[in-house]
């Protein structure tokens, strides 16, 4: 197994800074290097086993990107997470904490150019999927004047806090992660899969208007209809209702609730 510290992405970030410094200013303008990737995170599986989730991400790089991806991260919710490096294992650094927190990361040694895409990107830990942070950071770096001046805009904006690279250079997008498992009660899953529908439709996971309000619908009722609920999710993705992010979270924790129900 690859383990990969901070110090390795860390050393990444540094040497590629050193490059840009000996070769001079960036051949564009840029506010904020890192952040001039474009690229859409997808889920492509989730999958539950006992208490254990396992979530596989697949990050695209769109064609007009004006970076390639360096790293792509998962910011963890309390649970540990193992990140597990793609195949050849040799071509990835990957990482379970980030600045001491949870987090799950993957950087690609050979970097992913605009128009393509990583390979699965897998993360396990004991729990459910939920909604956390990711980021999806760029190679181009700044300049030392240019990460300078950066620096000294964040000190003048708040002096008392030292600024996370992740959070000035990387460009963060809502996700869903791995929460710690619910209280074990029917009203502590229910009640967890009614704020996930929630969130879903605020975040425009989910693009029906109908459909949110069936799902709420759905839990509310007493008893809930668990069942009728995952039908509805399956035929709202078949019909294009929603994104791989709300189908797998929601899928997941509603086949959650339905066996912790039947196991009552």
């Amino acid at each position: 197994m690859i383990k990969h510290g901070i110090a390795a992405l860390a050393a990444t970030f540094a040497r590629a800074f050193l490059l840009v410094i000996a070769a001079g200013a960036l051949g564009q303008a840029q506010t904020r290097p890192g952040q001039n990737i474009r690229a859409q995170v997808r889920v492509v599986d989730a999958t539950r086993a006992a208490d254990t989730v396992a979530i596989s991400y697949r990050v695209v790089v769109s064609p007009s990107s004006a970076e390639r991806l360096m790293t792509f991260t998962v910011n963890g919710t309390g649970t540990p997470l193992i990140a597990i490096a793609p195949s050849p294992s040799s071509a990835w650094s990957v990482d379970a904490e980030w600045r001491g927190r949870v987090a799950a990361s993957w950087t690609p040694l050979g970097l992913v150019s605009p128009g393509d895409s990583t390979p699965p990107l897998v993360m396990r830990g004991v729990g459910l999927p939920g909604i956390t942070t990711a980021w999806v950071w760029g190679d181009s770096v700044p300049g030392e004047q240019e990460h300078e001046r950066i620096q000294d805009s964040l000190f003048a904006r708040d002096p008392n806090v030292i600024p996370d690279p992740m959070d000035v250079y990387a460009r963060s997008l809502p996700m869903i992660g791995i929460d710690p498992l619910p209280p074990p009660s029917h009203a502590a899953y229910i009640e967890r899969l009614g704020r996930l529908s929630s969130r879903a439709c605020l975040n425009d996971w989910i693009t029906n208007a109908t459909l949110c309000t069936r799902l709420q619908g759905l839990l509310t009722a007493v008893p809930a209809r668990v069942p009728e609920f995952l039908t509805a999710v399956e035929t709202a993705n078949a019909a294009g209702h929603m994104n791989s992010l709300a189908y797998w979270m929601l899928k997941v924790n509603g086949e959650a609730a339905r066996d912790f129900l039947e196991r009552r």
